[in-house]
């Protein structure tokens, strides 16, 4: 089953679950090659291999508790830094 591609906004596509409507990915327009992954469509208890984050985006923006694990990647507060 192929995900549904939704043109979010003028400058973003996104994919989504057909079934669930669960919200997968984030391409922006200004950086197709690289591709946002929702995390909670992680399994890291999955025998495929959970690749590292290459950055943390919005990281003032997010939740109280969460805490970045300390993997070398950088930490911006807006995209495009």
């Amino acid at each position: 089953m192929e995900p549904t591609i939704w043109r979010s906004s003028d400058t973003a596509s996104r994919t989504f679950c057909p079934r669930c409507g669960s919200t997968m990915t984030m391409v922006l327009d200004k950086d197709p090659s690289s591709t946002g992954v929702a995390a909670g469509t992680l399994d890291v208890n999955s025998e495929h291999l959970v690749p590292r984050a290459g950055k943390h985006i919005f990281y003032k923006e997010r939740a109280g508790w969460f805490v970045a694990p300390d993997d070398g990647s950088k930490k911006f507060d807006v995209w495009g830094e």
